[in-house]
């Protein structure tokens, strides 16, 4: 029994620590499709971030930057968009954000039209 309560305990722990870092989403839709979406939990003080993405495929290569600044006090999904590109094409989405002056590690994903 001591057993299973550990392991409980072990999930539970991951599942709160999972959900103090942001949400960075890139998922397929119907084909040539796909859609990014940001979530930020609300980190007790103000941030900022960066968001890279960068498209490469048949018909060539795209790159834009987004940046806001959120305040503290609330969750936010600052970011919900649908994306197009041709078969074969790559997106590529790196995140970087601030809480004060503190910069934890970028996060990135990736997906293969």
């Amino acid at each position: 029994m001591r057993g299973c309560f550990a392991a409980l305990l072990l999930g539970w722990s991951a599942l709160v620590a999972a959900a103090d870092v942001p949400q960075l989403r890139l998922q397929p839709l119907p084909p040539g499709h796909a859609e990014l979406e940001l979530c930020f939990p609300d980190f007790g003080a103000p941030l900022r971030f960066e968001l890279e993405v960068d498209a490469s495929g048949p018909a060539g290569t795209s790159s834009s930057q987004q940046r806001g600044e959120l305040p503290a006090g609330q969750p936010a999904c600052p970011l919900h968009n649908r994306l197009s590109g041709a078969p074969g094409t790559r997106i590529d989405a790196i995140l970087r954000w601030w809480v004060g002056d503190a910069e934890p590690q970028a996060m990135s994903t990736s997906l293969d039209l």
